[in-house]
C-alpha cells in the first residue's frame, strides 16, 4: 500500500511537470508572436515616418506666385492624411502662412478688377501722353517679350522685365518686376517667346514719366482679352 501511494505521488509530479513545461512552451512561442507583431509594428511606424516626410519635402514652400492655391491644397491633404505624424504642426504653421499668402492675392486681383481702368487705344495714349500720367490703363493687346529698357526703366535691366505691347494702333513698353507675383505665370504664357494678344492694365507712373514720345509703363495686371 505504501508502495502505492509512493507510485501515485510520483506520477502526480510527473503530471505537474509536463504541464508547467506545457505551459512554459506556449509562454514562449506566445512571446515569439509577439516580438514578431512588435518588429511589425516599428517598421510600418519607420515606414509611416519616411513617407510623411518624402510626401511633406515635396510640398513648395509658401510664396508669392501662380502655384500658391496649389501649395495650400497640398498641405490641407498632408494634415488629413497624416494626422499623427510629427510635420503636422509645421504644416499648419505652413499652410497659414500659405493661406494669408492666397488671401492677398485674392484682394490684389479683386481690386485689379473692380477698377480696371480707361481703355484706350495706344496710340490715344501716345498723342497726350501726360494726360494720362498716373492713371490705370487698359488696352487689348499682343505682347512679346522685349530687351527694351529706355528711360524711367534704363537702369532697371537686372531687376524688371520688359514686355512689348502692340494694340494695331501704336506699340508700347510695360515692366514689371522680377519678384512680381505674376511674372512666373505670364513668362509662361509667352514660353518659346511666343507673343499672345491679351489684356492688359499699365500706368505710366509720374515718378518715371519722362516726357518721352514713346509709352514706357509699369505692368499692373493681364488677362484675357475684354470688351471695351
Amino acid at each position: 500500500m505504501k508502495n502505492r501511494f509512493l507510485l501515485l505521488g510520483i506520477l502526480t509530479l510527473i503530471v505537474a511537470g509536463c504541464t508547467d513545461q506545457s505551459r512554459l512552451l506556449q509562454l514562449e512561442s506566445d512571446n515569439r508572436r509577439l516580438a514578431a507583431r512588435v518588429a511589425e509594428l516599428e517598421t510600418a511606424v519607420a515606414r509611416y515616418k519616411e513617407l510623411d516626410t518624402s510626401v511633406f519635402s515635396e510640398i513648395p514652400l509658401p510664396k508669392e506666385g501662380p502655384a500658391i492655391a496649389g501649395t495650400v491644397t497640398a498641405l490641407q491633404a498632408f494634415i488629413a492624411k497624416f494626422p499623427q505624424s510629427e510635420l503636422v504642426g509645421e504644416a499648419h504653421r505652413r499652410l497659414t502662412q500659405a493661406q494669408e499668402i492666397l488671401k492677398r492675392k485674392e484682394e490684389k486681383k479683386a481690386a485689379i478688377e473692380k477698377d480696371k481702368g480707361l481703355f484706350r487705344s495706344l496710340a490715344d495714349v501716345k498723342s497726350d501722353q501726360s494726360r494720362y500720367v498716373d492713371k490705370l490703363m487698359r488696352v487689348n493687346a499682343v505682347v512679346s517679350l522685349s530687351t527694351n529698357f529706355n528711360y524711367g526703366f534704363r537702369n532697371n535691366q537686372h531687376s524688371y522685365i520688359s514686355f512689348r505691347i502692340q494694340d494695331g494702333t501704336a506699340d508700347a513698353y510695360v515692366y514689371v518686376a522680377n519678384e512680381w507675383e505674376g511674372t512666373e505665370e505670364l513668362l509662361q504664357l509667352l514660353q518659346n517667346n511666343s507673343p499672345r494678344r491679351m489684356n492688359i492694365r499699365y500706368k505710366i507712373k509720374s515718378e518715371r514719366y519722362q516726357g518721352a514720345s514713346e509709352i514706357h509703363a509699369d505692368l499692373l495686371g493681364y488677362g484675357p482679352v475684354e470688351n471695351p
